[in-house]
C-alpha cells in the first residue's frame, strides 16, 4: 500500500491556504492604511504645532503700549456674500525677519534678490484668506509688517 494524500484532503489544505493567504493580505491592507493615517495624522499634527508656536510667540511679544484692532467686516452685503473676514492687528517685540522682499513698483512684486529686513518690532495680522481655487473654503493668513529704521529698505 502506498501511502499518500487524498483528493479532498489535498482540497482542504489547499482552501485553508487560501483563507490564511486572504486574512493575511487583508490585515496587511489595514495596516498600510492604518500607517498612511497615522502619517497624515502626525503631519497635521506638526503643522498645528508650527501655527501654535507661532501664535504663542507673537501673543507673548505682544506691546501692552500699542491698540489691538479687531475688525469683523464682510467684502459686500452680508446678506449677499456669507463669508466673513475678520482681522486681529496688534504691535508686538521679537526677533523678526522677512521672508519675502518685494520690489519698488506699485503692483509689489517680489523681488528675487535683497538683503532681508529686520527688526525687533513688527504689526502683525491674522485674518481670514480665501482660497481662490474653492471659494468657501477660508485659511487663516498671518501678516507681518517689519518695523525699521533702516532706511535703504523704504521705497
Amino acid at each position: 500500500m502506498k501511502k499518500g494524500f487524498t483528493l479532498i484532503e489535498v482540497v482542504v489544505a489547499v482552501a485553508l491556504l487560501a483563507m490564511v493567504i486572504a486574512f493575511s493580505s487583508l490585515i496587511f491592507k489595514v495596516s498600510i492604511e492604518t500607517r498612511r493615517t497615522a502619517g497624515a495624522n502626525a503631519e497635521i499634527m506638526q503643522k498645528l504645532r508650527a501655527i501654535t508656536n507661532q501664535l504663542n510667540r507673537d501673543f507673548a511679544g505682544l506691546r501692552k503700549d500699542s491698540p489691538i484692532f479687531i475688525k469683523f467686516w464682510h467684502s459686500g452685503n452680508p446678506l449677499d456674500d456669507p463669508n466673513r473676514y475678520d482681522h486681529i492687528m496688534f504691535f508686538a517685540d521679537g526677533d523678526f525677519q522677512s521672508t519675502q522682499l518685494y520690489s519698488g513698483t506699485p503692483k509689489k512684486v517680489p523681488a528675487t534678490s535683497g538683503t532681508p529686513v529686520v527688526g525687533n518690532v513688527a504689526r502683525i495680522c491674522y485674518t481670514h484668506q480665501m482660497i481662490p481655487e474653492v471659494s468657501s473654503q477660508k485659511i487663516l493668513a498671518r501678516r507681518q509688517h517689519i518695523l525699521t529704521a533702516d532706511q535703504s529698505v523704504v521705497n
